[in-house]
């Protein structure tokens, strides 16, 4: 059967996105060793300097352009990777399939300690974001939720993670 974008063979799903082992726990796992590995190399501490204060690391002598140039294209290419491995879980070449996934990944960095404005966050804390808000939605699942609702609570969820977040973070500047 034909979709809309496309299909995607069998094989490369099974290469990707195969449930005949635990693969799911080996891309987790890969992915937060690159992470320590970035943080760990000059480039990786640069990318979040910049991140914090673009003007300050200039200060510094740092190379803002061309860290950012190497930012933007390691962005690139792990955006190209979860279409990859999107495009194998869902069997399909659909541009619009990703969609149901914005608020969860915005909500996964967000309650990982990510930062809007640049300069905080952690890969691994936005993994354990994304495994919170899995077991929020299986918490909903299994509650009786409707599925049509699960977005909402995820969203309600995240207005007070944040609102936590702050309100912890006001507390402890004003005993500093």
């Amino acid at each position: 059967m034909m979709r809309a974008g496309g299909s995607i063979p069998a094989s490369y799903s099974n290469a990707l996105a195969s449930t005949s082992g635990p693969w799911s726990i080996f891309y987790v796992l890969a992915i937060a060793g690159l992470w320590i590995a970035l943080r760990r190399t000059a480039t990786g501490v640069r990318i979040f300097a910049i991140g914090n204060d673009e003007y300050a690391a200039r200060a510094h002598g740092m190379p803002v352009r061309r860290v950012k140039t190497t930012a933007y294209a390691l962005a690139g290419m792990l955006a190209a990777a979860s279409g990859l491995f999107l495009a194998a879980t869902t069997t399909a070449g659909d541009a619009a399939a990703g969609d149901v996934y914005i608020l969860t990944s915005i909500a996964a960095v967000v309650l990982g300690g990510g930062s809007f404005l640049g300069g905080r966050g952690s890969a691994l804390g936005s993994i354990a974001g994304a495994f919170i808000l899995t077991i929020l939605t299986n918490v909903l699942f299994f509650a009786g939720i409707d599925p049509l609702y699960q977005s909402f609570f995820q969203g309600l969820f995240l207005f007070v993670a944040v609102l936590l977040g702050s309100a912890l973070g006001y507390l402890m500047r004003r005993r500093a």
